[in-house]
């Protein structure tokens, strides 16, 4: 986990450092342009048909692709690991998912709403996760931002046991973006 926090804060270092030295040819939210980047949080579920709670930690990395001003098809990938009364689980995800943006050029500042699904599976479940999420991304400078995201998560699985069940959890999390245009 160091090396991630380490990564993410190296990532955010040089963002604030770099110069902003490509010309003004377009904007982050033009047709045409690639968003990379993700998000990372750490957060409590309640497991709704077993009353249990668990601790987690995630990495989200994205790639997005406007196709229209604001509007971005994005590929969604999810790493996790979380822990419940003594126990370690490992989950990886991958899956669509759209995010539109509010924003003009001149803009440094851009909400955003967000959905997405996810196939998801651990060593003992496959799952199917949808998230909504509302948030802002920050310019750092013209092609590197900071993201926050509140968001919203519904989770139904199927147990290699043959039980189901289905879990929600919400929060806020953090992340960055850089913009190709």
């Amino acid at each position: 986990m160091r090396l991630h926090v380490l990564f993410l804060t190296g990532i955010l270092f040089l963002a604030v450092l770099a110069p902003d030295t490509m010309p003004a040819q377009s904007f982050a939210l033009a047709p045409g342009s690639w968003r990379v980047g993700g998000t990372a949080s750490i957060r409590g579920f309640r497991d709704i048909g077993n009353d249990n709670r668990s601790f987690t930690i995630e990495l989200s990395p994205r790639l997005g692709y406007f196709l229209l001003k604001g509007l971005s098809f994005d590929a969604n990938l999810r790493f996790a690991r979380s822990s419940n009364q003594g126990r370690t689980n490992y989950l990886w995800g991958v899956g669509p998912g759209v995010t539109y943006y509010f924003g003009e050029p001149s803009w440094r500042l851009y909400p955003f709403a967000s959905g997405r699904t996810l196939f998801t599976f651990t060593a003992s479940s496959d799952r199917y996760t949808w998230l909504g999420g509302v948030g802002v991304v920050l310019l750092l400078n013209a092609h590197v931002g900071i993201v926050a995201e509140l968001f919203y998560q519904f989770d139904d699985f199927n147990l290699d046991t043959g039980q189901a069940n289905e879990f929600e959890a919400f929060g806020l999390q953090f992340g960055v973006a850089a913009f190709a245009f």
